[in-house]
């Protein structure tokens, strides 16, 4: 069986900081790949603590006990193996939960425009390159490989710039910018 190592493992999630901190998935084994720090808003890291409570504290198999995120059939959320009939498969949960989601918004909402998961990471990443102070961390939201020699050596430092540039993208997105350590109660959709 194929298994890609883009799924996002336990070990790359810090609970305590609300971060998800790992080297970019498509070039991990390099070792110019440089290790990213990102802040999840208030929000995201609410959905993944219930999640991680309630879905991967017992994996159904023990092969995807590293996973940090699996869906209800015990899945990772993304994955690439090898079907019955020997052609590779691709099964994408998060895809597909983004398409229920944007058609239940839909019926609700005749404003609610028809977007793909890929389209809305598309445009955060626009939003941050047309936002001069943050021109660049657009590759970084992205998750490319550095191009750049300072891309490549990524410091600390640049940690607290990413950081103000995804609670300014959250408010962009959401209307509001939050202030460190402030929640937002979600409900059910």
């Amino acid at each position: 069986m194929i298994q890609k190592s883009e799924r996002l493992r336990k070990d790359e999630y810090d609970p305590t900081a609300g971060r998800i901190i790992r080297r970019h998935s498509k070039t991990q084994k390099s070792p110019n790949t440089p290790v990213v720090s990102y802040k999840l808003c208030p929000e995201t890291q609410e959905l993944l603590d219930w999640e991680i409570n309630n879905y991967t504290k017992h994996p159904k198999y023990p092969k995807f006990a590293e996973c940090l995120l699996l869906n209800s059939k015990g899945f990772p959320l993304w994955r690439e193996y090898l079907g019955n009939d020997g052609q590779v498969q691709k099964s994408d949960s998060i895809t597909s939960a983004f398409k229920r989601l944007v058609v239940k918004l839909g019926r609700t909402n005749p404003y609610m425009p028809s977007i793909s998961y890929y389209a809305h990471r598309r445009t955060g990443s626009t939003l941050i390159y047309n936002e001069p102070q943050f021109r660049g961390l657009d590759e970084l939201w992205l998750g490319h490989a550095p191009k750049t020699v300072r891309g490549k050596h990524y410091n600390a430092d640049d940690i607290t710039i990413l950081d103000a540039c995804l609670a300014w993208l959250h408010g962009r997105i959401f209307g509001s910018v939050l202030s460190e350590g402030e929640s937002v109660k979600i409900g059910k959709f």
